[in-house]
């Protein structure tokens, strides 16, 4: 897996270059909706089918795997009340918008979360009552649905932060029950973080590579959270490109290269200018 995370932020927006899109080297395409909110209008699962429409048009000939992305979860609506299929109706409206050429190239959904917010229960994951334990089991909810062949591809995608700032420990914690503790994702796709605040995030790249080696989310020193995993989730890394954090962009390239054959990704700023393109082909190739 080589794919790049595609917001609809980008998507939508008449800037957007789409001819290095098209030619991109990235085999996958992680298409990233507006958070959850309490009334989803219908026009993003619509604005989001179109633009996959027109990314598999634009790329006759080459690998082009979907993945849909759920609305979001974040730190500012988690205690809203969502359930499960307030984010597998999205997924099914996208599906059903974009006809069976289309649906063909979905290889499966993006779990729109970064971390978990709120306490979790490490004795009872997907029975606790605690906020994060009620996301987990959400999750694992989605991951149901998923896997029962609802979107055609059957493959479910995480892309946490992998640690930062002064609540890095818990946060790591918290993915290692998730990827390792339970069987709900294909692939844990870690953020570095590095890029935007190296300051908030010193030892994770060691963290990341010592958690691909052992296919374990571990911590910072290498120690694995869940000793006997239990899961099939596969552990990888993800570059971040930004031209505004550009002298940052070296680190990942020292700590990751030889990392390439593990399951990998590119979150991306901006519209697909040359430069943005230039580097994620580059280290694709």
């Amino acid at each position: 897996m080589k794919f790049i995370t595609f917001f609809h932020t980008q998507y939508g927006s008449s800037s957007l270059n789409w001819t290095n899109l098209y030619n991109t080297v990235a085999t996958d395409f992680v298409f990233i909706p507006p958070s959850y909110a309490a009334s989803y209008p219908s026009s993003h699962s619509t604005e989001m089918a179109a633009a996959i429409k027109k990314l598999i048009d634009g790329r006759s000939g080459k690998t082009t795997n979907i993945w849909i992305g759920t609305p979001g979860i974040t730190s500012a609506n988690f205690s809203i009340g969502y359930t499960s299929s307030n984010l597998t109706t999205f997924l099914k409206a996208v599906y059903n918008a974009l006809g069976s050429t289309y649906q063909a190239k979905v290889a499966g959904a993006y779990m729109n979360q970064e971390a978990f917010y709120g306490d979790m229960d490490y004795n009872n994951p997907l029975g606790g009552s605690k906020p994060a334990n009620k996301q987990l089991k959400i999750m694992s909810e989605v991951k149901n649905y998923v896997k029962n062949g609802n979107i055609r591809g059957k493959d479910f995608l995480w892309i946490p932060y992998y640690g930062k700032g002064t609540n890095a420990a818990k946060i790591i914690k918290d993915m290692g029950y998730a990827a390792d503790k339970v069987q709900i994702f294909d692939y844990c796709i870690m953020q570095p973080g590095y890029l935007f605040n190296p300051s908030e995030c010193p030892g994770n790249f060691d963290g990341i590579c010592a958690s691909m080696r052992q296919n374990k989310v571990c911590y910072r020193d290498g120690v694995a959270v869940i000793a006997s995993k239990v899961s099939t989730t596969k552990i990888g890394f993800e570059m971040e490109y930004d031209s505004r954090y550009v002298n940052n962009y070296q680190a990942y390239v020292n700590a990751f290269s030889s990392y390439r054959s593990y399951p990998y990704g590119f979150y991306w700023a901006g519209y697909a200018d040359d430069a943005t393109f230039n580097a994620i082909n580059s280290f694709m190739r």
